[in-house]
């Protein structure tokens, strides 16, 4: 009897604070509780920003390894005193906003500009010292993709998709259960790999490089990704790339005047570099994405500023002193030339005197101006020579490694230690050094760079292998394979259905068009033949959404025109 009115007396006495706290809660403002959202938001925020600036700017934070690193930004966001209070003061408050506002909740969610926000945000993971990894921001996107799996909004996804990323991801499996259990060739040359560059959080890490361009492929078809999507994501990235090319420009040459020496000197100096994105390689394959795309935003709009815009990353793509860059460049915007002579000219006869002229300019143009860029950096004749030699022992390096352990690879991230493996047989290396009239010490030190302590050149990095292609073969092997030949393939039926609306007098309003961003696609994957130095790829899978988005939107309008 007394426990039941002990409860009674209890609930009287809640209920009445309860009811004044509704009657407070009631008369205070909607605007009110807005500016105190606002102000409590902007606080937390604040709070946040500063410790992860703290935590990023320390003096250790580089030596750290990617454990330390992660459970140290979660200590620094989960556990100060101060992001705790404000964001409880910012939880209470947008608790209070929906209750006071539940109509703020009945949206409709735009899933395409999301994912545009969303994939835009990679952009930032060029920069090597903002704290936003990559990964992290995959596994953002891969968990938007499971929270919003709306049927309405979602397109048919191409079953080569499928065959890569499942191939893919059972190739890796292979691999890690034949290392466990050390059988074969392939086992033996990773148990020999130093642990701290073949654990499985360095393999979830290469992993997430290699499947990051099927990710977007994913996203474009998923959301149903249309021109302008593709149009919005790409002019973030020439904003970026326009900042990009400004701090280089300043930061190099400025080093360069205030120093007093040679230009290539500087560049022999490693001085040619962008303190944003960390390498010159990058900034040359922004130069050559900004260069087509400004070509393609002009033809479209006709607006002045993307002249502009295509000067600066015209010039921006000479001051890299990167070859591969003005040479894929040159030899793109010559097609491009070729195309336009082959489409006004309707009399065939004219239309031959006209191409022989134009294509010898068009071949002759990249070869002086590769020589010339070979002039400024200080390249004489016998360097030239003795670079395509060193290109070539390691292009039979890598095809040692392929022809051993085919039809497996390396696995994603370690095509380096498998070439500098004294492990593999070294048959067409050592063919290729007998030909040169190289003896095998200086094979092995132009192939895997070790001058000293050849014993252990199985426990060392070799050098890259300097071509992407290459790279992917030597790391997936069949799969690899496949996946270079479908690309080479998917390009070149692009460009012969841009040659048969040539062909066929079609008048095309987009042809130019077509044409820019098909070239901006060839240019970056002709450049990145001679370098590992790329690997982005997720932008080259963006640019194929954008083309065949452009390619479908001009088959619409010449049907209506």
């Amino acid at each position: 009897m007394n426990i039941t009115i002990s409860f009674l007396e209890l609930n009287r006495f809640t209920s009445k604070y309860k009811a004044l706290w509704i009657n407070f809660f009631e008369a205070i403002s909607l605007r009110i509780i807005a500016k105190s959202l606002f102000l409590s938001g902007f606080s937390f925020f604040l709070c946040l920003s500063f410790r992860l600036f703290f935590f990023f700017s320390a003096e250790d934070f580089f030596d750290l390894g990617e454990v330390e690193k992660f459970s140290g930004l979660i200590n620094a966001i989960l556990f100060s005193t101060d992001t705790q209070i404000t964001g409880l003061i910012f939880f209470v408050c947008l608790i209070a906003y929906l209750e006071k506002n539940p109509s703020f909740l009945d949206i409709n969610i735009e899933y395409k500009k999301i994912t545009v926000a969303l994939i835009a945000l990679k952009i930032v993971t060029f920069i090597s010292f903002l704290p936003l990894p990559n990964t992290l921001l995959n596994i953002l996107i891969i968990g938007f993709i499971f929270a919003f799996p709306s049927s309405k909004e979602s397109g048919e996804i191409n079953q080569i998709f499928w065959f890569f990323v499942i191939g893919i991801l059972f190739h890796e499996f292979i691999l890690i259960t034949l290392e466990l259990f050390n059988i074969g060739l392939v086992a033996q040359v990773r148990n020999n790999i130093p642990s701290s560059f073949n654990s499985m959080q360095q393999t979830l890490f290469n992993l997430n490089t290699i499947l990051d361009p099927f990710l977007m492929f994913y996203i474009g078809s998923k959301y149903k990704w249309e021109l302008e999507d593709f149009e919005k994501f790409f002019k973030y990235l020439l904003y970026f790339s326009t900042i990009v090319a400004i701090e280089f420009l300043v930061i190099s040459f400025s080093i360069i005047l205030s120093s007093g020496i040679s230009i290539d000197s500087a560049f022999n100096l490693l001085m040619f570099n962008s303190t944003i994105v960390g390498s010159y390689h990058i900034v040359g394959r922004l130069a050559l994405i900004g260069l087509f795309f400004s070509l393609y935003l002009f033809s479209k709009y006709r607006e002045y500023k993307y002249i502009f815009l295509l000067l600066f990353m015209f010039g921006l793509m000479f001051s890299t002193l990167n070859r591969q860059v003005v040479l894929s460049g040159l030899l793109c915007l010559g097609i491009i030339f070729i195309m336009q002579v082959l489409m006004n000219e309707k009399n065939n006869i004219k239309k031959f005197l006209k191409l022989i002229p134009v294509i010898i300019i068009v071949i002759g143009v990249p070869i002086l101006a590769n020589i010339q860029v070979q002039n400024v950096r200080g390249d004489d004749a016998q360097t030239i020579v003795e670079g395509i030699q060193k290109r070539s022992l390691k292009y039979a390096k890598a095809g040692d490694v392929i022809v051993n352990i085919f039809p497996l690879g390396s696995g994603v991230g370690l095509q380096q230690f498998f070439s500098g493996s004294r492990l593999i047989p070294t048959n067409l290396s050592d063919s290729l050094g007998y030909a040169y009239a190289f003896d095998l010490w200086e094979v092995d030190r132009l192939t895997i760079g070790q001058k000293e302590d050849t014993d252990r050149l199985d426990q060392q990095r070799g050098f890259s292998v300097h071509n992407s292609y290459l790279e992917i073969i030597v790391e997936l092997g069949l799969i690899g394979i496949i996946l270079v030949l479908y690309l080479l393939i998917y390009m070149a039926k692009h460009f012969f259905h841009i040659f048969s609306i040539i062909k066929r007098n079609t008048l095309s309003v987009s042809l130019v068009q077509l044409l820019s961003v098909f070239m901006m696609i060839a240019s970056v994957m002709i450049s990145i033949l001679a370098t590992s130095k790329f690997n982005d790829f997720w932008l080259i899978a963006l640019a194929i959404g954008f083309l065949n988005a452009l390619k479908n939107s001009s088959l619409r309008l010449d049907q209506e025109i």
